[in-house]
């Protein structure tokens, strides 16, 4: 470790020609702009040239514990978990190859909210399952290059894979001389680094149109993966996209010695920013955790990055004089999973995994007021026309959308024998999350749904497609058409009124009838002029 520091430190010229020759190995032949886009065929067609890697099989295959970069006394800040058998940074390189190695991913994050700097994170369906990586790519705004949704396909040798503070991550090995004043061997060593946007740019190509659809959002109970860290376990669920169901910010806080702590005593002079999602680390830039739970004694952490553009927004149902109402609010929460562990002064929950949110959209939270959860409950549609007669008795004015509970016997024959001419909501999602048209789906995906649905049949509700009207919509400063809804707003009182202003979502895409701006649906001004 001496003879290595001395000669990185006495030798400059020495450290510029290492990082060129690694740079060099790295950097693929040009690649020709036509080909950066390819459509499915294209893409099988450049594969067979070389070998394509599931996510999970290339972790497995480059992945190990110490790393073979130098040796792991040469990764800057070496250290191990608290219990000494669990190394944090490593750097194995990928050699580079005449024979072409790939991956390929669908894309799941964006950096829009400043959550994810300088970093993406891909999945990818194997055998039903998730596999997930995270890239390290030297580019602000790389959303705007890869958006989420998008498939791509990576050409991986000659770049690497490593942990930085236990995260794996496609990287290229960095140099890293910096100096803390308060520890001078802190940030001076190798290090997992970002891949620069030149060479991640030529080593990529996109696969068809950005499709947020494909995405699959597994669901967990928090007890599920707060496993016991370890190389095989941080390979499995690292960058997973998740959705935990049925959960509340506590107003709570993990101390770097695993304690607990208020966010919040309701002194505003004595908190500071405390009950907000990321107070500052003096610009150090380490992830904040805020404290979830799920009614079931099981805890995590949401962990917030305080460069994030919501960082010193408050906790829902916290304000400036405290927290009393966190735990008021309760829903669901997505992101992507993840198990950071630095140095332990900002650690979300200092040795135990977190969720990471793209933006304040994956926090689908809602004052737990009397009667809401049945009210947002899918399963309710199918009795709206039954409510009316017995509570009004009268007949419904506008009809209800066909709709089938498998709950009942006759309606669970129907949505089996008609599931392909059908739209299938999971009851307990919004946003458009769980929504699933029978005619998109493979027959493997159709049998797997009517047995899922036989299992849970509570859980899901069936209805006719509705074939939406076409609307003009201005997009790239054309006009073209959309499948669209329209909603009025009526406020009861004394009489009820129609508010003048309306509300209009459109699809994605003119073959879509997903319209949900979390779908990546729009919206666009409507004005109702009569009753």
């Amino acid at each position: 470790m001496k003879a290595m520091k001395s000669i990185i430190h006495n030798s400059k010229f020495i450290i510029v020609i290492s990082l060129v020759a690694l740079c060099a190995a790295c950097t693929p032949p040009a690649v020709d702009e036509a080909k950066l886009f390819l459509t499915d065929k294209q893409a099988d067609e450049l594969i067979a040239q070389g070998t394509l890697l599931t996510l999970q099989q290339f972790k497995d295959s480059f992945m190990s514990e110490k790393g073979n970069f130098l040796s792991d006394t040469t990764l800057y800040r070496t250290r191990a978990t608290k219990d000494g058998k669990n190394y944090l940074f490593s750097i194995d390189t990928i050699p580079s190859s005449a024979t072409p190695i790939y991956i390929r991913g669908r894309v799941t994050t964006d950096d829009y909210a400043g959550n994810f700097y300088k970093a993406m994170c891909i999945q990818q369906i194997v055998d039903g399952e998730q596999q997930a990586l995270r890239l390290s790519v030297d580019a602000g705004s790389v959303g705007g290059l890869y958006q989420i949704g998008q498939e791509i396909l990576i050409r991986v040798d000659g770049l690497a894979i490593g942990r930085y503070a236990n995260q794996p991550q496609l990287c290229l090995p960095s140099y890293n001389n910096n100096i803390y004043a308060n520890n001078a061997e802190q940030k001076i060593g190798w290090a997992p680094g970002r891949i620069p946007i030149a060479i991640f740019k030529a080593r990529t190509q996109c696969i068809g149109k950005p499709d947020v659809s494909q995405l699959v959002y597994e669901e967990y109970e928090i007890k599920e993966f707060t496993s016991e860290l370890n190389l095989q376990e941080t390979r499995k669920w690292d960058a997973k996209l998740v959705r935990i169901k049925n959960v509340h910010y506590t107003g709570e806080y993990y101390e770097s010695n695993g304690t607990v702590s208020k966010c919040s005593t309701g002194d505003p002079e004595e908190d500071g920013n405390a009950n907000v999602f990321a107070p500052t680390t003096n610009n150090i830039g380490y992830p904040q955790g805020r404290i979830i739970a799920d009614g079931k004694g099981n805890k995590t952490v949401i962990s917030s990055s305080e460069y994030a553009k919501f960082a010193y927004f408050y906790l829902p149902g916290a304000d400036k004089d405290g927290i009393a109402n966190c735990p008021k609010y309760v829903g669901d929460v997505v992101g992507i999973l993840g198990y950071y562990n630095d140095n332990a002064r900002y650690d979300p929950a200092s040795d135990d995994w977190a969720i990471s949110i793209r933006s304040l959209d994956d926090l689908q939270l809602y004052y737990d007021a009397n009667g809401n959860n049945v009210a947002d409950d899918k399963g309710i549609y199918y009795y709206v026309p039954a409510m009316i007669k017995y509570y009004l008795g009268e007949e419904p004015v506008l009809s209800n959308a066909p709709t089938y509970l498998p709950f009942y016997e006759e309606d669970m024959k129907f949505v089996l024998d008609n599931i392909q001419k059908l739209v299938i909501k999971d009851v307990a999602e919004s946003g458009g999350y769980g929504v699933v048209f029978g005619s998109e789906l493979s027959l493997e995906r159709v049998y797997e749904l009517k047995k899922l649905i036989q299992k849970e049949p509570r859980r899901f509700i069936a209805q006719e497609v509705i074939h939406f009207n076409d609307l003009k919509v201005v997009e790239n400063g054309a006009w073209t058409e959309r499948k669209a809804d329209l909603r009025a707003f009526v406020l009861t009182g004394e009489e009820p009124v129609v508010w003048k202003s309306g509300l209009t979502r459109f699809s994605k895409d003119a073959n879509s009838f997903v319209v949900n701006s979390s779908q990546g649906g729009g919206f666009k001004d409507t004005w109702v002029l009569s009753r």
